[in-house]
């Protein structure tokens, strides 16, 4: 199979570990111009989010596939309305490709392929990346997060919604709250029929309360441990059943792992349009290759004790 030449823009935490990590990369300004991209066949956007929708349309305009790692749903809708350009043009605009939204979203397909009817998703995350991330991060829980309930959006105010997640080990539970993050609206793309869908982020009380204001001291430059944790429901065999999995380790890190499987899945497949990573991959050959890049995926397998 012919190289690629793979274009980053976006230097932060996961941008450098794909410089290192992905063969035929070359840095990209955020200010490029049309000649800059003239030998790339793949250019991944690990910028701030906000600004990907513009780079993503500029880059698709010119030919060009793209991977955006945008978290929020607010640019995440406005990557997917790129769909008709990318297929216009013969390309694929892949969104949410990191770690959440990412391996969060492919998990989920795992466990719904393992039922005959889903109709519940649900997310939660813990930990950031970069410095971009952790801004993000810390402003999801001020803004509204969305609800996918039976093929509608329902708005849920931002710190609502408290509820004890269990992730795997060592992070154990932790009080996680609805937040603008972007699973929901990747999800419910392949998921139209669920009932509902929804996401939620790990907080403490100070995270609560600072939420509204700017981060009270610049963020590290790469984050601690985190974690994501997703839970399926439905029927199998006419009975309901609930499914389990998640994953912990260092965000950045795990993030780079998935964009770097996402460009050899996708060099390989070669879809054409804005498509959600869960839809543009086979879940079980995904999560075999993300585990030999040193994610830990675990999945719960337990019985009813009374």
């Amino acid at each position: 199979m012919n190289k690629q030449t793979v274009g980053i823009i976006g230097a932060g935490a996961i941008g450098r570990r794909l410089l290192r990590q992905v063969p035929e990369t070359k840095y990209i300004p955020s200010n490029f111009s049309s000649g800059d991209l003239a030998d790339i066949d793949l250019l991944v956007l690990a910028n701030e989010a906000r600004n990907q929708p513009a780079i993503a349309g500029m880059a698709v305009a010119e030919g060009k596939n793209v991977i955006a790692t945008a978290d929020n749903p607010e640019s995440t809708f406005e990557l997917l309305r790129l769909d008709s350009l990318a297929k216009d043009r013969g390309v694929f605009l892949l969104v949410g490709a990191v770690y959440s939204p990412g391996l969060s979203c492919v998990l989920a397909s795992h466990l719904a392929n393992q039922l005959d009817k889903v109709q519940e998703i649900h997310i939660a995350r813990m930990g950031t990346g970069g410095p971009a991330c952790a801004k993000n991060y810390h402003r999801s829980l001020s803004r509204p997060g969305l609800e996918y309930v039976a093929g509608h959006w329902q708005k849920k105010a931002g710190g609502s919604g408290r509820e004890l997640c269990w992730f795997p080990e060592p992070i154990g539970g932790a009080d996680c709250y609805m937040g603008a993050l972007a699973e929901p609206v990747l999800l419910a793309r392949k998921f139209k029929d669920a009932r509902r869908i929804t996401a939620k982020r790990a907080a403490t009380r100070r995270d609560r309360i600072t939420a509204p204001f700017p981060m009270l001291r610049a963020p590290h430059i790469e984050g601690g441990l985190g974690g994501i944790r997703v839970e399926v429901r439905g029927l199998k065999a006419s009975q309901p059943e609930t499914l389990v999995a998640g994953s912990v380790g260092l965000p950045a890190m795990a993030a780079s792992a998935v964009l770097t499987v996402a460009i050899s899945k996708t060099k390989a497949a070669k879809p054409v349009g804005a498509i959600g990573l869960a839809e543009a991959v086979d879940s079980e050959s995904f999560l075999a290759e993300v585990a030999t890049q040193g994610i830990a995926i675990s999945e719960f397998k337990g019985s009813l004790a009374f």
